[in-house]
């Protein structure tokens, strides 16, 4: 059996967001995809905080783009909230087998409908509409235990795999892709083989 190939993903980030809705769905068919939570540590260099010109093109950047894709946008208000939460979520969705079908969910509520995502409604409203008890993903969300873990994984990967950013593709063979375009590009030029 072929390994999967591996979407590095953040429910942080929309360029994230518009790969997992817009370009996954463009792979060939029968691929395997493995999601891979990845969000921003306090450790992270490569992470400073937003200043108000990217901040800005961002904005701009984001809704360009959604606009081509034809997908409704509406930026959160929140600020950044604990990110090991609506991961950790996606994580017990996913030892379902559930959880790209949690993600995009999760992903309708922060970057369509503009919600906190580490909230627990909008955690259990996207389990129901993913077909899936909220009770244990709520459970896993909750679990300081399981986030701590997670967190180190993110470190783990960011240390020793080189993972820096959101979306990348990561093919069996080790070659990787950085950005909802690359991937896009990486599908269109046949690199990716079911």
């Amino acid at each position: 059996m072929a390994e999967p190939v591996q979407f590095v993903f953040s429910f942080r980030s929309p360029y994230a967001w518009l790969a997992a809705r817009c370009v996954l769905p463009k792979l060939p068919a029968g691929t395997e995809v493995r999601w891979r939570p990845f969000f921003p540590l306090p450790s992270f260099a490569n992470f400073p905080p937003l200043i108000e010109g990217k901040v800005r093109y961002l904005v701009r950047d984001v809704a360009r783009l959604c606009r081509h894709y034809d997908v409704p946008l509406r930026f959160p208000t929140a600020d950044d909230p604990d990110w090991a939460i609506p991961h950790a979520a996606f994580l017990a969705a996913d030892a379902q087998g559930r959880g790209p079908q949690f993600a995009l969910r999760l992903y309708a509520a922060r970057w369509e409908r503009g919600e906190d995502v580490a909230r627990e409604d909008a955690i259990s409203c996207a389990a129901e509409e993913a077909s899936l008890d909220p009770a244990p993903l709520l459970a896993a969300s909750r679990d300081a235990g399981r986030r701590d873990a997670l967190r180190a994984e993110v470190q783990r990967a960011f240390d020793e795999e080189g993972i820096f950013g959101v979306p990348t593709l990561i093919l069996p063979r080790g070659s990787r892709f950085w950005g909802h375009d690359r991937i896009e590009m990486a599908i269109r030029e046949g690199w990716i083989a079911a």
